[in-house]
């Protein structure tokens, strides 16, 4: 196995996030399959706790990266280099050891924060996507890969899987007349749904139930006991969440994301065209009342979505993945010199 070690950027944040969660899972899976990873944070002695872990960290300012090392970096990090954003302190330093790789491999989590922070003046190009230690950029969705093979075509791009943990995110028969949602994004369709729901007077004895700063432990054990899973997912890579519902057994209405659109769909689920009000709090309704006339049929779909998942989404195909696309990153950067 080749020597190099990978180095993954992560935000130092303790806020429940599902994409540095993966950049974790990312680093445990690839020491498992014999290479050499780890998490670098900026802040000394940070590490999230919010989710069970026990993953290798190194810290900034005690890192050195060598001439065959690979550095691993979030999309959200090419706002550094925008010329709109004046960079200083913590963020000169995080830049600074950025354009020290020399084999820098680009984490897309969600295509569509590729250009935060950029200028939109004709001549003002970001250097970022284009430096030439760049060497390929990691995907989560077949929606991000086409985004990213029509932006960057030359870029070597490969998608890979996220898993849905079987053992934490469960099938569960049982459920309450309770519905939950993430209320921390597109807030403002959230206020619009939930209000319409209770002048509507529909809610009855149904629970209403946000999930908010709540440990990883905690999200699924509201899930499980949840019958439904209200989606307000925009724009993302691939959104775990609703992934997370369909495992524990919840009907899911709502948005895909657009990232959600291979699982997201009407066999499994009740898409909702992003924005579209109405359209969301009719299908609440519809599915309300067919659970309270015909339990039966709603059962068999939300369980046929858990098995989709828990087949689809698996952490053997995720390590698989992994564990093939560095290979394969690796194989070409040593035949490249």
């Amino acid at each position: 196995m080749n020597k190099s070690k990978i180095y993954i950027l992560s935000p130092d944040t303790n806020v429940p996030t599902g994409g540095i969660k993966q950049l974790y899972r990312h680093v445990d899976i690839l020491n498992k399959n014999g290479f050499k990873a780890s998490i670098i944070h900026s802040k000394r002695k940070f590490r999230c706790t919010w989710f069970e872990n026990d993953t290798n960290i190194s810290y900034l300012a005690k890192t050195k990266m060598e001439k065959p090392d690979y550095l691993v970096v979030p999309e959200i990090y090419g706002e550094l280099f925008s010329n709109e954003i004046k960079v200083g302190g913590l963020n000169r330093k995080l830049k600074e050891f950025i354009n020290l790789a020399k084999n820098t491999v680009i984490f897309n989590q969600c295509c569509y924060l590729s250009f935060n922070g950029y200028s939109i003046a004709k001549d003002d190009i970001n250097p970022f996507w284009l430096s030439k230690s760049v060497i390929a950029t990691i995907v989560v969705s077949e929606d991000s890969r086409q985004y990213m093979h029509y932006v960057f075509p030359n870029i070597r791009t490969f998608r890979i899987r996220n898993s849905i943990d079987p053992k934490l995110f469960s099938y569960q028969y049982e459920k309450k007349k309770q519905i939950c949602f993430m209320s921390r994004k597109l807030r403002d369709d959230v206020t619009q749904v939930i209000n319409i729901l209770k002048y509507r007077n529909f809610l009855g004895d149904f629970k209403l139930i946000p999930i908010e700063n709540r440990t990883e432990q905690e999200v699924a054990e509201i899930m499980k006991d949840s019958l439904i899973f209200l989606s307000f997912s925009y724009r993302e890579g691939c959104p775990l969440p609703p992934m997370e519902a369909m495992m524990c057994g919840c009907l899911v209405i709502g948005y895909d994301g657009r990232g959600g659109r291979e699982y997201f769909n009407n066999e499994l689920s009740y898409p909702i065209d992003g924005g579209d009000i109405i359209s969301f709090a009719k299908t609440v309704e519809e599915v309300v009342r067919c659970y309270n006339m015909n339990q039966s049929l709603v059962d068999e779909k939300r369980q046929r979505a858990s098995e989709f998942i828990r087949k689809t989404y698996s952490p053997e195909k995720e390590t698989e993945e992994i564990a093939e696309c560095w290979k394969q990153i690796i194989a070409k950067s040593d035949t490249q010199g």
